[in-house]
């Protein structure tokens, strides 16, 4: 699987014992995120992307610390993904 190609680094926040990293990645489907977070306990997906188009990410499997990208229609452009929990 190819890895997804992220625009800058992701911004980090700490919310009491919770880790919040927000990416914006573009990829073809199937396109993984390293995290460098574990324990992910939520992932929540922009409806809209950094560039002002729908998301076409339609679906997500975690695993460890990777999130695995499913799209319809096309490549992600520009996606926002906010990705919260534990440790990272």
């Amino acid at each position: 699987m190819a890895a997804v190609t992220q625009a800058g680094q992701p911004f980090r926040h700490v919310l009491g014992d919770l880790v919040t990293r927000i990416f914006t990645v573009s990829g073809a489907t199937g396109s993984t995120l390293d995290t460098g977070q574990s324990n992910i306990l939520f992932v929540a997906i922009q409806q809209s992307t950094a560039a002002g188009s729908i998301s076409l990410i339609t679906a997500f499997a975690v695993s460890g610390g990777r999130i695995t990208f499913t799209t319809g229609g096309g490549a992600m452009v520009s996606e926002v993904v906010m990705v919260f929990s534990r440790v990272g």
